[in-house]
């Protein structure tokens, strides 16, 4: 799937439907809506989720803006990152990650962060990290597509990315980890504040994340708390089991 800017995601009625509810309910809230202190206040955001092998959508939190963010009151902003992340909903282990055709204003964010961070690196980086930057050899000059990186970066650890539409559940984060998967999404934060996002974004995925993934020692240390998290979730079922039959004994992790 190839995603240009403004163009239309072709999906099933359910997710045309649940994706323009989602969009509606990501304008700004009404005064008899909004919390009395407009410095506390913040907006819920949703997007439509899809259950396996059904086609049908179902609505999931994923995760809350502030409305200092710079995109909060952004309509064309955030109509360009659900569209975005409209596409990386529908995809599916197998397929291919969604081709996205960056804005010339996103490819300047990346720009912008590729320019600033790289002189950081040579300053501040430990020699590990600075052989996995030059290993992995992203582009400074545009922002790379999921599978192209992915092409990259399984040759040097075994990791590869895969879309996501926001922030993922734990459970199925850090699965995906432990099989030495990451899951990214592909918008581009605001270009209002290229140095910082409070979602995350391809730019913390992919430079941030990605260039860790290249290198043995950080792309293990991925790995660890996903272990660990699956080794507990584990041991809580074992528990439940037990006091369910009648057992006196708990797990301990």
């Amino acid at each position: 799937m190839s995603l240009k800017a403004g163009a239309e995601v072709t999906v099933a009625a359910a997710a045309r439907t649940q994706l323009s509810a989602n969009l509606n309910e990501n304008m700004p809230m009404s005064p008899t809506r909004e919390h009395a202190s407009s410095s506390t206040a913040r907006r819920r955001e949703q997007v439509a989720t899809f259950e396996p092998g059904t086609g049908t959508a179902r609505r999931r939190r994923l995760h809350l803006v502030h409305d200092h963010h710079p995109g909060a009151d952004d309509p064309a902003y955030r109509a360009r990152r659900d569209e975005i992340a409209a596409a990386a909903l529908l995809w599916r282990p197998g397929q291919p990650a969604p081709r996205i055709e960056y804005t010339e204003a996103e490819q300047h964010v990346w720009q912008t962060v590729c320019r600033e961070l790289a002189p950081r690196y040579e300053r501040y980086a430990i020699a590990e990290f600075r052989e996995g930057v030059e290993r992995l050899g992203l582009s400074r000059d545009h922002v790379p597509n999921l599978d192209d990186v992915s092409a990259r970066l399984s040759a040097l650890t075994g990791f590869r990315f895969a879309p996501a539409g926001g922030r993922v559940e734990l459970r199925e984060f850090y699965g995906s980890l432990r099989d030495r998967v990451f899951r990214s999404t592909q918008y581009v934060r605001h270009s209002d504040a290229p140095f910082y996002t409070s979602e995350p974004d391809v730019i913390h995925e992919v430079i941030g994340h990605g260039h860790l993934l290249a290198t043995p020692t950080f792309s293990e240390l991925h790995r660890w708390p996903a272990r660990r998290h699956t080794a507990c979730a584990t041991a809580t079922i074992s528990s439940s089991s037990r006091r369910s039959s009648g057992s006196r004994w708990s797990a301990v992790s």
